[in-house]
């Protein structure tokens, strides 16, 4: 069970793939609608939103600055930006024309294999500090192996990650996914556990087609784009 935990232990409580990537809460409240009316009226969303932060790559043993990896956002429709490329530290900052509206989607990193990264709620404000994970094949090789599915890097990678509205993982959330896939994820004592999400929050697909998906956990669906040769780090925040 250790490349499944020491993945996990890699991201945080927002994102697999990303820390604080994640922003402030839509609505005042704190409550999870991301583009409906607050109490108070409508969101005011900036023309512009600036995110800044670092994209390391991380191995088994240690992360480090990814630099020259070139970061876009993609699948937010409405929303434009130009892809911006890291400096020699791996810092980038990617200014977003949002239209007036939240932005959703994910960030894509490309640089070794293509990596996105879905927010876990739609973006109204600028987001300061977020770090940009890529791992490469081997953690997931051996995580596939560990789930007892096949590894093809020429397949995405995607990864689940199970949270309630206040953001905390999820454990043995079901999960199903459009098209069908076997999702693993690991025990709190160790062990797999399949088509349900892990005591972490995570849960792993390695045989989906490239294309999109949609994915399904409790009552939450979200649809994705997962391009070949990718690992894309899913969100599915519960209500």
């Amino acid at each position: 069970m250790r490349v499944l935990v020491l993945v996990a232990l890699a991201g945080c409580s927002n994102l697999l793939g990303i820390d604080n990537l994640e922003g402030p809460p839509p609505n005042p409240d704190g409550s999870n609608e991301p583009d409906g009316p607050t109490p108070d009226g409508p969101i005011d969303v900036p023309a512009t939103i600036t995110i800044t932060g670092t994209v390391v790559q991380v191995d088994m043993n240690s992360s480090t600055p990814f630099p020259l990896a070139i970061v876009s956002l993609v699948d937010s429709p409405g929303a434009m930006a130009d892809a911006v490329t890291t400096d020699g530290a791996g810092a980038f900052s990617l200014v977003i024309q949002t239209g007036g509206n939240p932005v959703d989607g994910a960030l894509d990193v490309v640089g070794a294999r293509e990596t996105l990264s879905y927010f876990s709620r739609p973006l109204v404000a600028d987001l300061a500090n977020a770090t940009i994970q890529v791992f490469d094949n081997t953690l997931f090789q051996d995580t596939a192996s560990v789930c007892g599915r096949p590894f093809d890097p020429q397949r995405p990678t995607v990864i689940a990650f199970v949270i309630d509205a206040q953001g905390n993982p999820v454990d043995g959330a079901p999960l199903t996914s459009s098209p069908a896939a076997t999702w693993c994820g690991q025990k709190a004592g160790g062990g797999i556990v399949t088509d349900t999400s892990g005591a972490d929050g995570f849960a792993f697909a390695f045989e989906l087609p490239p294309g999109s998906v949609q994915i399904t956990a409790g009552a939450t669906t979200r649809s994705f784009q997962t391009p070949a040769a990718s690992n894309v780090f899913a969100t599915l925040r519960l209500p």
